[in-house]
């Protein structure tokens, strides 16, 4: 099966929008969480003296670290290159 795209200007336009609401928000990486893998798995772990650190580990979008007031000027901003009163 074979598919095909096609980039929609609007489209490309609402993204950029939303990105630039976060203008600001410092990029991080990396593991910054662990899975909820269940009890189940959690009994399995205690007895074993070898924990495997890739299953259990995952990933989330950052907490947001711009201030509220940060947040709207974005949002002022979108809002002026894009004429919305």
């Amino acid at each position: 099966m074979k598919f095909k795209f096609t980039i929609q200007q609007y489209q490309t336009d609402a993204v950029n929008s939303v990105v630039n609401v976060f203008k600001g928000q410092p990029k991080q990486g990396g593991v910054s969480y662990r899975r909820d893998v269940g009890k189940e798995y959690e009994v399995k772990l205690s007895d074993s003296e070898v924990i495997d650190n890739t299953y259990l580990a995952g990933f989330s979008n950052a907490s947001v670290a711009l201030s509220s007031e940060q947040l709207l000027n974005n949002i002022r901003e979108v809002q002026k290159e894009n004429n919305i009163r």
